[in-house]
């Protein structure tokens, strides 16, 4: 028994002469995006740009060719604009301190006093290291 496997079917069909769906509506819309600027704005320079601003990105819409990643134009202009609109979380990873070098008790005792531990509770001990780590007074 024989079967017939379909084949191209990534390639759309052309419903209005050379072109598809899509592209014959990037067309239309674009089109009439550049038509409504051009009558509305009525500055004589402005208009003109818009329109044909307008004009161009659906035919950049409608026929740009694929980018490498194998995405068309209509794919990465909607992502675009979704990344835009969308919220944002930014994180922060503290990066991993280096540690200090060891100096010799003389060293330290010179510039630093030294804690008196006989007069310290254990709890205010843990606190102030906890401050002292943490960089809190």
């Amino acid at each position: 028994m024989e079967f017939h496997v379909p084949q191209f079917i990534d390639i759309e069909d052309k419903i209005f002469g050379p072109f598809t769906w899509k592209q014959f509506l990037f067309m239309v819309g674009g089109g009439g995006t550049g038509y409504l600027l051009y009558t509305i704005v009525g500055i004589f320079p402005f208009d003109v740009l818009l329109g044909l601003g307008a004009l161009g990105g659906g035919l950049a819409l409608a026929f740009y060719p694929k980018d490498r990643f194998g995405k068309p134009f209509s794919q990465i202009v909607e992502s675009a604009i979704r990344y835009t609109l969308s919220e944002k979380l930014y994180t922060w990873k503290r990066a991993p301190r280096q540690a200090p070098e060891a100096k010799s008790l003389t060293e330290r005792s010179s510039h630093a006093p030294l804690l008196n531990v006989s007069n310290v509770s254990k709890s205010k001990l843990s606190d102030r290291a906890w401050n002292m780590t943490v960089g809190k007074e």
